[in-house]
């Protein structure tokens, strides 16, 4: 009796543990057949009566979408609050949710609830029970949907011998392509950038070459010598008109030693003149005979003295004695030109400042590596951001320094101010800032640069414009060639350093 009893008891355990398991899909295969407990139906009792059910369940495949349809009818002082995101099971996902509210019989009120729900996993998927909250005048309560199953096939065409499906017509699948968009739009800031550059320079350099390639000023004793021969043919003493011949007189005299001595002279009184006359201490003159002569205009100008015609005669004989006894000889004039040749600075060429560039951007890349791979070895890519930072201060404030930046002072360039006179390294911070903030836009601003410097009289770039200064050679006379070279080999570096080193060595960003 005992081994019956054992034997029945290792069938019926076995039929147990076998039963289910083979009631299990196989392996990427699916269950035919409907859903199943797809209505619930709440107690009639309850104010809220609950209705569910599948909606295009029949045959869904994995990935498919079909909808599960809750519908709650309950009377007038019933809220319902049914959940807007539900839980409906470890491999279903919500897609969408509607709601649609319609009067029924009875002064009742029906909300429908259409959830459209994607499985991804195929065999019988269980649509979990939901709880739903409601308010019954004033009061708050809950109810479950119970949850129901649903059969979801897989794409295999054939499950039994599973086939590829039969082919279908090819889907055109659109793509940024982000590389080609940001490359044609750098060319186009490019384009955009170097046309209006070009335009912008060609006019301001058109008066740049009228003003630095003007003819030499005419000596200064010839302009006067023309001008009192003008005045002479005037007549004035005939026609008595005194204030006049004075007036044009003592100006020939003002501008004459404005013009000799680069004073002021037109614009300053007769008691200012004398005094810078005093400081310079002309040779050949008395300064009281000028004084005396100034003064005597004076008179008959605003005090109205009436002279003589040989009082006229003899100021203009005074007024060619200050110019013949002051008069800038040739060889003191070509003296002074040698000595402003011999001090004059060289600015720098462009192919000696692109190298000069070229070396600060090299010693600059040298640590970007360093941070790279400090980036790489701790994983804190925040150091990214920092090289960025760090490359852009760099740029702009590499030329604080007297000496200029690194690559300045290793090819012995010099910055000096192009507003004064004589010439200094002497000049503001900021303006040694302003005039690399052109460097901050990576193409535009080096595209307006290169195509400025192409067309400026003194090769010089827009940043020195805007910060009045210029770049000189140190040690003039030197040629092109190396640097421009020495440009090239550095750009090559900085690829090397800044690209190839990161990408290809420590594999940042591959």
């Amino acid at each position: 009796m005992r081994r019956v009893v054992r034997t029945a008891s290792v069938v019926f355990l076995s039929l147990w543990i076998v039963f289910p398991l083979s009631a299990q899909p196989p392996a990427g295969g699916s269950v035919s057949g409907e859903a199943v407990d797809n209505n619930s139906v709440s107690d009639e009792k309850a104010p809220v009566q609950v209705e569910s059910r599948l909606d295009g369940a029949e045959g869904i495949r994995l990935g498919d979408t079909f909808r599960y349809i809750v519908s709650f009818t309950y009377p007038n002082g019933v809220d319902v609050r049914f959940p807007p995101k539900p839980f409906l099971g470890a491999h279903l996902k919500l897609a969408g949710q509607q709601l649609s509210r319609e009067p029924v019989d009875g002064g009742l009120t029906r909300d429908t609830y259409t959830l459209d729900v994607v499985s991804f996993r195929t065999g019988r998927q269980k649509i979990a029970a939901i709880e739903v909250p409601y308010i019954d005048n004033g009061t708050a309560k809950t109810l479950k949907v119970a949850g129901t199953r649903v059969s979801v096939k897989s794409r295999l065409a054939n499950e039994t011998a599973p086939e590829l499906r039969p082919p279908t017509e090819p889907t055109a699948i659109t793509e940024k392509n982000w590389p080609l968009i940001w490359t044609l739009a750098g060319l186009g800031i490019a384009l955009f950038t170097a046309l209006v550059t070009l335009l912008v320079a060609r006019v301001v350099a058109k008066r740049l070459r009228a003003r630095l390639f003007a003819p030499p000023p005419r000596p200064a004793h010839e302009i006067a010598y023309d001008r009192l021969s003008a005045l002479l043919e005037k007549r004035y003493p005939d026609s008595g008109d005194w204030k006049q011949f004075h007036l044009e007189l003592s100006e020939i005299v003002r501008e004459y030693f404005g013009n000799r001595y680069r004073i002021a002279a037109l614009g300053e009184t007769t008691t200012e003149l004398i005094q810078h006359l005093r400081k310079i201490r002309p040779a050949g003159i008395e300064i009281l005979e000028v004084e005396n002569f100034m003064w005597e205009s004076d008179l008959v100008k605003f005090a109205k003295v009436v002279p003589t015609v040989q009082d006229a005669d003899n100021a203009i004989v005074k007024a060619r004695l200050f110019v013949d006894r002051t008069r800038e000889e040739a060889r003191e004039r070509q003296e002074a030109e040698e000595r402003a040749s011999a001090g004059r600075l060289v600015d720098a060429s462009p192919a000696r400042r692109a190298f000069a560039l070229m070396v600060d951007l090299v010693l600059y890349s040298l640590f970007s590596v360093l941070l790279v791979a400090a980036m790489k070895s701790t994983g804190w890519s925040w150091l990214l951001w920092a090289d960025l930072g760090g490359l852009a201060m760099f740029l702009v404030l590499r030329d604080v320094p007297r000496q200029g930046s690194p690559g300045k002072a290793l090819t012995k360039l010099q910055i000096f101010a192009a507003d004064v006179a004589p010439p200094t390294q002497r000049f503001g911070a900021i303006r040694r800032v302003v005039r690399n903030l052109p460097l901050l836009f990576p193409i535009g601003g080096v595209v307006a640069e290169l195509v400025w410097m192409a067309y400026d009289p003194e090769k010089r770039r827009l940043g020195d414009r805007w910060a009045r200064s210029r770049v000189v050679d140190g040690e003039p006379g030197r040629g092109d060639l190396g640097p421009a070279l020495g440009a090239v080999v550095c750009l090559l570096i900085v690829v090397l350093l800044s690209y190839i080193l990161p990408v290809h060595v420590l594999g940042i960003g591959g």
